[in-house]
């Protein structure tokens, strides 16, 4: 999540791809943190919260979030 962070971070802020983006990942980075706060690695409150399947499949999704803001920045729809 922190690489799509920094990534996104060379988006133009006023872009909805990042502001949308941005939102949906801090949140998600914020679930992991909280349930890996010290020490612990609640991979079942994690799965809950996240909502997207198994742990595999979060991080599988987060994988292909970077993958596409990669292309995104590549892409450019974001410049006029």
């Amino acid at each position: 999540y922190r690489a799509t962070l920094s990534l996104l971070s060379t988006v133009p802020t006023s872009a909805v791809y990042r502001q949308g983006t941005e939102a949906t990942i801090r949140h998600k980075l914020s679930i992991v943190e909280r349930t890996t706060a010290n020490g612990a690695n609640d991979v079942a409150a994690a799965e809950r919260e996240l909502d997207d399947g198994q742990i595999e499949e979060a991080l599988q999704l987060a994988r292909d979030e970077l993958t596409l803001a990669e292309k995104m920045l590549e892409w450019k729809p974001c410049v006029s």
